[in-house]
Parts: C-alpha cells; structure tokens; sequence
C-alpha cells in the first residue's frame, strides 16, 4: 500500500511501505504532437480538418540526475476567406507544431504535430498524422489512435471536423482542428496542443518534476500527464 501526497512546487513524496528501489529502471512515454490547423473558407470554398498529431512511444532508462524537459507543441491555425474574397484572406491553415523529449538539451524524442487541412471540399481530417481513421467528405474527422498508458485504453490526436456541428476524431489531446463555416479563425477553430505522458514505477519516482501535469496511480505506477510544458528528474 501506498500514500500519494502532492506537495507544493512540483514535489510529489510517494511512500511504499515494503521494497527498496533497484538501481537501473525504466519508465514508459507516450508523446504526442499538437492538431493541424483547419480551412474555414466560406461559400462553396473548402471547409477542411487538420490532421491530429503524431503519436511516439517507448521506454526510456534513465541515470539518477538526468532531467527530461517535456516541450509541447502547439496546435495549428486556421486559415482562409471571408466572403468568398481573396482580398480578405486569413492566410493559409499551419501544421501543428511537434512535441519533444529533450536531455541535455538534444531532442531525443520528436512526435510531428499534424498537417494542416487536406484539399477536397468539406472534409474532416485524419486522425493521428494520418495514420488513425480517415475523414470522411461529410466533415466528420477521423478518430486517432489509442494508447493504453494510463491503464486504459485511450484515443489520441482525433482528425477536426469538416463543418460546424459535425464530429471531431476521438482524441483530444493533439486532436486537429475543425472548420467554421463562417471563415473564423479565431482560437477557437485551432488545432489542439499535444502532450506527453509518462508512467513510472512508483518505488523509483523521485518526486521531482516542472510544470502542472496530472498525476494518476496505476496500480503500482504513477502516469504524469503534460499539457504544457514541464520537467521530470529522475
């Protein structure tokens, strides 16, 4: 049995009752690049999805001291036309920007965020970097990828939907972005940032990390989820 206590400043003290920590361990990642940016032309124009981010996962060994610093990419922005005229162009939809693992200030790790919106009228986009469900000509966006880190099982980096009003791909960190038939590109109509999720032998955790993630427990494992960026010291 154990005792979860978050303290302040980033520091997490895990007691395990029975066990000593073994000298050379390993924690899994999941890595995930932001969602793609949408068309939002108005008219008979294009009203297109980004694509979700990519999705990178493995192990990682750590040696005491290593500090992994957890960059997080943002999503895509919208691009496009009000009022059927290249005079009031927004610009071009822009890709997501990638996700990255970093030591000693080399990326060991990089998920590519995912590609601006597709050609094609009124379609949703991919899920995960295209390799998820496909989106479809109705403006649904394909679902992403799942990934069981957490201890279940979870979609990642939907596809954005077409249209208003129609479905984005399940998966929303990373998830790409959905149209807006009026041609807003607003904030709201960007893609999604990505993340990085990391699980950790609880006798090992160091209880030292940067940023604001989530902390779950997973049996014997605690899952740090980043959204933004942040830090781990193993």
């Amino acid at each position: 049995m154990s005792n979860l206590i978050i303290g302040q400043s980033g520091f997490l003290n895990l007691n395990v009752a029975s066990g000593s920590a073994p000298s050379s361990y390993s924690f899994d990642f999941l890595l995930v690049g932001g969602g793609g940016g949408p068309n939002s032309f108005n008219g008979s124009f294009q009203r297109n999805g980004g694509d979700g981010g990519q999705l990178v996962s493995g192990s990682i060994t750590p040696s005491t001291g290593n500090v992994y610093v957890f960059s997080i990419g943002a999503g895509g922005t919208s691009g496009g036309y009000y009022n059927n005229n290249t005079n009031n162009s927004m610009g071009y939809a822009t890709n997501g920007l990638p996700s990255k693992i970093t030591l000693n200030s080399t990326a060991i790790y990089t998920a590519n965020g995912g590609l601006a919106a597709n050609t094609g009228a009124n379609y949703g986009g991919n899920g995960a970097y295209g390799a998820g469900g496909a989106g479809l000509s109705n403006g649904n966006g394909g679902n992403g990828l799942t990934n069981s880190i957490t201890g279940s099982s979870v979609y990642y980096a939907g596809g954005g939907s077409g249209f208003n009003n129609n479905n984005a791909g399940l998966g929303a960190i990373g998830r790409g972005g959905s149209s807006h038939t009026n041609g807003s590109n607003d904030s709201s109509n960007f893609g999604l940032a990505g993340g990085c999720i990391i699980s950790i032998p609880a006798k090992n955790f160091s209880g030292v990390y940067t940023g604001n993630p989530s902390v779950i427990i997973n049996g014997t494992k605690l899952v740090l989820t980043f959204t933004s960026a942040g830090s781990y010291t193993a």
